[in-house]
């Protein structure tokens, strides 16, 4: 079913997320989900619909986070902008620092080849020794526990 429906799947995700490689991306995970749970098989498509939307919102709000807090400390830098605006960038990005830090040493080697050296899945999964999806699965983790550190402070 997975393969027969992948191209719709593919075209739904593309149209959430708008970028053909991260489709491809939100398809996969999706079916990872999909088969860790005890879903009907005729419930596949619909399911599936949902759980690309959903993933592609969380890739959404994950993406403005970064490019918010990059945009930021970009305009401290090149800005006369005052102390206390500086302190707080630097606080954001020393919390995402050490964040970074506590992860497991391949989750975080993922998450900086992925989004420092903007390698793909599989790219990195071969430079890890694992598969695409534990690569999307470990960068994801680290967007995920970075989101939620900066969420909470």
């Amino acid at each position: 079913m997975f393969v027969d429906k992948r191209r719709d799947l593919l075209i739904a995700a593309e149209k959430a997320i708008g970028c053909p490689s991260l489709a491809e991306d939100l398809i996969q995970e999706s079916w990872i989900r999909w088969a860790q749970k005890d879903y009907k098989r005729q419930d596949a498509l619909p399911i599936l619909r949902t759980i690309i939307r959903n993933l592609a919102f969380d890739w959404s709000r994950r993406a403005r986070l970064e490019r918010s807090i990059l945009a930021e400390l970009a305009h401290l830098m090149t800005s006369g902008a005052d102390s206390e605006d500086i302190a707080v960038a630097r606080g954001k990005a020393r919390l995402a620092a050490e964040v970074l830090a506590a992860l497991p040493v391949r989750t975080r080697r993922a998450f900086v080849l992925r989004r420092v050296h903007g390698m793909t899945f599989d790219e990195i999964g071969s430079q890890l020794g694992v598969t695409n999806q534990r690569a999307h699965q470990m960068v994801k983790a680290a967007l995920i526990e970075i989101d939620r550190r900066l969420s909470d402070d």
